[in-house]
C-alpha cells in the first residue's frame, strides 16, 4: 500500500469515526431519542384540486397502516 493510499483511508476513516459520533450525540440531544420514526412531508401547492386532495387521502391511510413506522404531515396553500 502506497503513502497515499494508507494516508487518505487513514483520513477518511477519522472523518468517518468523527461522523458517527456527531450523529450519535445528536440522536441522544434529540427529545423523541427512542422513536425511531420517519417523517414525511407532502408540501403541495393546491389542496382543493380532486387528484391531490385523493393523493393526501392515499397517503394518511397509508400512515395510519405504518403508524409505528413513520408520521405524516400535509402542507398546502
Amino acid at each position: 500500500m502506497t503513502s497515499l493510499v494508507r494516508r487518505r483511508l487513514l483520513t477518511a476513516c477519522a472523518l468517518g469515526a468523527c461522523g458517527i459520533a456527531r450523529v450519535r450525540e445528536v440522536e441522544a440531544a434529540t427529545p423523541n431519542a427512542n422513536d425511531n420514526k420517519a417523517v414525511v412531508a407532502l408540501v403541495l401547492k393546491s389542496l382543493a384540486d380532486p387528484f391531490v386532495t385523493t393523493m393526501i387521502d392515499g397517503a394518511k391511510n397509508y400512515q395510519r397502516h405504518f403508524a409505528s413506522q413513520l408520521d405524516l404531515e400535509t402542507y398546502g396553500t
